[in-house]
């Protein structure tokens, strides 16, 4: 019998859970000079249970006596009820000796910080961000071997820093502990490090939204230290506030109901809060295997040189994608312009990465701009191999699949080649491809063909390897088959294919065509399509829309090469009809079993709904209305294409007769700009009372333009002061009153003509919130025309301060300024805040050096923060100075 789909209970009410267990708690919490840690302290003296104490306790070093004389005053009065977790604060103190001398046994044992315990229905896991929490070290196996151990269906895990936060790409460093807990099925995190408070919405570990089998994460830094203000709104961020003390109060069942609340309860003197429920999942069902090939061979198809933010070839490559099943490979340079995890997350994630699930990847040179290929190892995961190494083999069908890394040590006496002879020694008798990013030959004139991967072929040409993908060069060439020292061998060459095609950047030439090659083109993006056979391949090169260059062919593997395999057997396929739903009387509720899955990819599904009212439906998202109020079992089952159905799966649909509110918008602001300037607007705000969301966003930006969606920008053409009306409707169509707000913008400098005199106007060490010389300057700057130049640290303490300190004073004329980078904008990890402020004005994101030109001058901003960005001789810095004096024509520098 096929598995039913796993059970979701309804989110309950406050009054649900009958019997619950309290924890309650925040972090980032005591210190002497400020009274805000008693004002905490004194919730927790009227709310009973067991205390979470979420890192950075007693500032500014963790030592004994801040704990003696800052901590125990206020929270550790509490401290017999208490479960810590250290921060960065503590680890100030050598190894965090006095924290764990202070807590003793119940901060776990000495040196490690993790541990757990149980409350009613739920299990409870502390973990230590401070120590190594990379997948594979003693922290994370200890956390899978916790979490297979326990019998509780709910859990909670709490640290110090947090996955995610509004004002950077997100922490990655503690992405395998959320990795862990969303198999296992965890509902909860908690976090500080930062001096707020924040709630998501149920998400997935590289944060997709996912309202069945996400984590909720809370990040609690309001314990009494001090306030961070947030910079850019991170996706699926539901409430944030940063301005307010207080805990957050969980009761979680202890009566079977599996269930929780919360409530964010704010210090005397303070309105702001927060509250809701949830309820236990189980965890998410493994992803469903790569779709089938054709019949008679499984397909094998990607590129290389692929994700770009610039460019759009990568969205008209993953679109063909979207239509051809089986194994996706990437031939390297998956993401630029630096393979970082943003670069990841904006970029490679939505085109190709909708794919990833069945990616088998490569890097090459763009994904190591970031330091060993950290982000691409952290994206992909084990589908990567080991992590630091990257080179692998699975097996398709009858033929054995090679991924190599041209990026480390690929010699003849390397690691990497005495791995590979032993993995195709134990594969004999299969067809083999392989594919990595350095092309053995190219016509290429950009970078061309390499020896470096030479020896790697001569080890695939002894093993009689048919096939090897690469990428590297910006064009498509397929070569007759070859030895290693390129002599054509049309019985035991490899064929190479160059498929640098991906999408990133089209066009490198070729020169004269090297000896072996038989098609080349490089005005085409597109996918290299193979379909490997028992005993046999084809290629297809399947360009994007509007292009018509293709290649294609066939050919047998060599002698002695592939065996058949029995097609397997077919499974049914699980129905999950999603809900509970909810509405009223006549309202047209959406129905939506589309994450219902097949295990063998016999898709497209078939769906039978039926509707608990006598009515029935089809398709996977089909709307129905209610006649009449109640609670129905709602009915799913699904059928693949080849005939296997389901099992039935229900959930319910709650109909009552509660009219509609509307919604109410908030569209933020006032807002500030300049002429031809981009102003970004925010209705993020924006809510409705009944809980019918997603809202739609409707703008009107006073100067006869509109737009949609939540965040959005807008260049206002000329000064002046604008009307901007904001409507929103909720899910169930009711519309709110309008909310308008101001754009105020002003007139954009005339820049100077270029042979006449030009003023620059200097300074550095600026903006502190708890000063106000900074507008002392700024008043000057008032004055005196021309362009401003900023020479480091142009706010204090960090980056993530640029909008609360510095914009109210030199911020006014961040239009002609230019910003360099100092040793505080890298602090406390928020250095992504400079570009998230100033953007192109600070130079490349993560690099921060650049040059601009006024007047007779060229200008150049170089960045001496070497411990980040290298700035010594031969570094990537120093080559960039050197090329970038050579070509400037400028009379004065």
């Amino acid at each position: 019998m096929a598995p039913l789909a796993p059970h979701v209970p309804a989110a309950p009410s406050f009054a649900t859970i009958t019997n619950g267990q309290v924890l309650v708690g925040a972090g980032n919490i005591a210190r002497c000079t400020s009274n805000a840690d008693e004002a905490t302290a004194k919730l927790l003296d009227a709310i009973p249970g067991t205390v979470f104490a979420d890192g950075d306790l007693a500032y500014d070093n963790g030592a004994s006596d801040k704990f003696t004389n800052c901590y125990t005053p206020t929270w550790g009065r509490h401290k017999a009820r208490t479960r810590p977790t250290p921060g960065e604060i503590e680890y100030k103190t050598s190894g965090a000796s006095a924290y764990f001398n202070y807590f003793g046994a119940a901060a776990g044992t000495s040196g490690l910080g993790y541990y757990s315990y149980d409350l009613g229905d739920w299990h409870v896991v502390v973990l230590n961000s401070e120590n190594a929490t990379g997948a594979g070290s003693a922290q994370e196996q200890w956390l899978r071997a916790d979490l297979a151990a326990s019998s509780r269906r709910c859990t909670l895990a709490y640290w110090h820093s947090p996955r995610f936060h509004s004002g950077g790409s997100g922490n990655t460093v503690v992405q395998p502990l959320w990795d862990d807990l969303y198999a296992a099925g965890a509902e909860v995190v908690i976090n500080a490090h930062f001096q707020n408070y924040e709630r998501f919405a149920p998400q997935t570990p590289d944060g997709r939204a996912d309202t069945a089998f996400g984590i909720r994460e809370f990040v609690v830094g309001t314990g009494g230290a001090g306030h961070n203000s947030f910079a850019s709104v991170a996706p699926n961020s539901e409430v944030r506030n940063s301005s307010t003390y207080g805990v957050l109060k969980l009761t979680l069942s202890a009566d079977g109901s599996n269930a929780y609340t919360w409530e964010f309860v704010p210090i005397a003197g303070s309105s702001f809060t927060d509250t809701g429920s949830g309820g236990c999942h189980d965890p998410a069902p493994p992803p469903p295997p790569p779709p089938p090939p054709p019949p008679g061979g499984v397909v094998l198809v990607g590129a290389g040189d692929i994700a770009n933010c610039s460019s759009t070839g990568d969205e008209a490559t993953a679109a063909l994608l979207d239509g051809i099943q089986g194994t996706v490979f990437t031939s390297g340079d998956n993401v630029y312009p630096s393979g970082s995890s943003s670069d990841f997350a904006n970029c490679y994630t939505p085109t190709w990465g909708r794919h990833k699930a069945r990616t088998r990847p490569t890097p090459g040179i763009h994904d190591y701009n970031t330091s060993g290929a950290s982000a691409y190892f952290a994206y992909f995961g084990s589908a990567a191999g080991t992590a630091g190494k990257g080179y692998y083999s699975y097996d398709l069908g009858a033929w054995h699949v090679v991924a190599l890394n041209s990026q480390i040590d690929i010699s003849a006496t390397s690691a990497q080649l005495a791995w590979l002879k032993s993995d195709l020694a134990a594969a004999s008798g299969r067809c083999i491809v392989a594919h990595f990013y350095l092309p053995r030959f190219s016509s290429g004139t950009t970078h061309g063909g390499t020896t470096a991967v030479q020896a790697a072929w001569q080890v695939l040409y002894d093993a009689h390897a048919e096939l090897v993908l690469n990428g590297h060069e910006h064009n498509y060439e397929r070569f007759a088959p070859q030895t290693p020292t390129g002599a054509a061998d049309p019985q035991s060459g490899i064929r190479e294919f160059v498929v640098g095609t991906g999408g990133s950047e089209s066009g490198y030439p070729f020169g004269t065509p090297v000896a072996n090659s038989e098609v080349r083109n490089n005005t085409t993006f597109g996918v290299l399509q193979l379909t490997l056979d028992s005993a046999s391949y084809s290629w297809k090169f399947v360009p994007v829309a509007g292009k018509t260059f293709t290649d294609g062919g066939t050919a047998p593997c060599h002698a002695g090469h592939g065996a058949p395999t029995p097609p397997p057997a077919n499974q049914a396929p699980t129905a999950r009809p999603g809900g509970p739903y909810a509405g009223a009387v006549g309202d047209t509720i959406h129905f939506n079993g589309s994450t219902s899955s097949d295990p063998d990819g016999n898709v497209p599904l078939t769906y039978a709904w039926t509707f608990g009212d006598g009515a029935s439906g089809s398709g996977a998202t089909p709307p129905h209305v209610y006649a009449a109020t109640g609670s129905y079992t709602v009915t799913l089952v699904v059928t693949d294409s080849r005939g296997a159905a389901s099992a039935p799966a229900t959930t319910t649909a709650t109909i009552g007769s509660t009219p509609n509110q509307p919604p109410v918008a908030r569209p933020g602001g006032p807002y500030t700009g300049v002429a031809g300037d981009t102003v970004r607007f925010d209705g993020s705000g924006s809510s409705d009372p009944d809980g019918n969301v997603p809202l739609s966003y409707a703008w009107t930006f006073g100067d006869g333009s509109s737009g949609t969606g939540a965040t959005l920008t807008h260049r206002y053409a000329a000064a002046g002061t604008y009307s901007v009306t904001l409507v929103v409707t909720d899910s169930r169509g009711a519309s709110s009153a309008p909310g308008t707000t101001t754009a105020t913008i002003a007139t954009a400098p005339t820049p100077p003509p270029s042979d006449s005199a030009v003023t620059l106007v200097v300074a550095g060490n600026i903006a502190s919130c708890s000063s106000t010389r900074d507008e002392l300057t700024a008043q000057l700057l008032d004055t005196l025309p021309g362009t401003v130049l900023t020479l480091g640290d142009a706010v204090v303490p960090d980056a993530s301060a640029y909008t609360s300190c510095y914009d109210p004073s030199w911020g006014r004329h961040k239009a002609r300024t230019y910003n360099t980078l100092g040793n505080h904008d890298y602090y406390n990890g928020h250095v992504s805040g400079v570009w998230d402020y100033w953007g192109d004005r600070a130079g490349p994101r993560d690099l921060g050096y650049y040059s601009f030109d006024v007047g007779a001058w060229h200008i150049i901003v170089l960045n001496s923060n070497g411990s980040f960005v290298p700035d010594g001789a031969g570094s990537a810095q120093d080559v960039w100075l050197q090329n970038d004096l050579a070509a400037n024509s400028k009379k004065c520098t």
